[in-house]
């Protein structure tokens, strides 16, 4: 009897040793596998940080586009300013008259800016050239033909205060008009 005890405890331990053979064999395979598994999330984890490296790189660069940009529309904004308050000065400086003649009639002083008195300068030079007699007609067509075209080009204070010149001086032909064909009927 102590020998059939003595077999089945050595049978039974033998039945052990193999579970835990089995049982290590199986935890090396899953060691294994889980090495190979840090190996690839090792090397994913390495092309991840390249990647974000890279991205580093690129938003820094872009930031410091950004930043260039901002002192560039700064710089721009400014210099806009300048010449703002610059052309605000020169429309706002006291001019001289500008001699224009409207329309053949005798020659009429119109105060224009500074931007807009070249302008009119030239329309006067080339007024300037009408010649009296039958060329007069022509002349005055040329020098009117001249003045609208100027007159397309100008601020809006300046083209108010030629029109306002214009209607001063159409009425003054008018009544001068009249004056002299009631001088004649009487």
């Amino acid at each position: 009897m102590s020998l059939w005890c003595a077999c089945m405890c050595r049978f039974n331990q033998i039945k052990r040793d193999e579970n835990q053979k089995q049982q290590v064999n199986t935890l090396i395979d899953e060691i294994k596998l889980l090495a190979e598994q840090n190996t690839s999330l090792t090397a994913q984890n390495t092309s991840l940080t390249e990647k974000i490296v890279k991205l580093t790189e690129r938003v820094s660069s872009l930031a410091e586009k950004v930043i260039s940009l901002f002192e560039q529309n700064s710089s721009l904004t400014k210099e806009k300013h300048r010449l703002e308050s610059e052309l605000a000065e020169i429309k706002a400086a006291p001019m001289p008259p500008v001699m224009l003649p409207i329309h053949g009639l005798p020659q009429v002083f119109v105060a224009l800016c500074l931007v807009c008195s070249p302008i009119f300068k030239d329309t006067a030079a080339a007024a300037a050239g009408a010649l009296p007699g039958s060329q007069k007609g022509s002349a005055s067509a040329s020098s009117s033909a001249s003045t609208s075209t100027a007159k397309a080009k100008l601020c809006p204070d300046c083209l108010k205060t030629l029109e306002k010149m214009e209607a001063m001086v159409a009425s003054f032909a008018q009544r001068q008009q009249g004056g002299a064909s009631g001088r004649g009927s009487a």
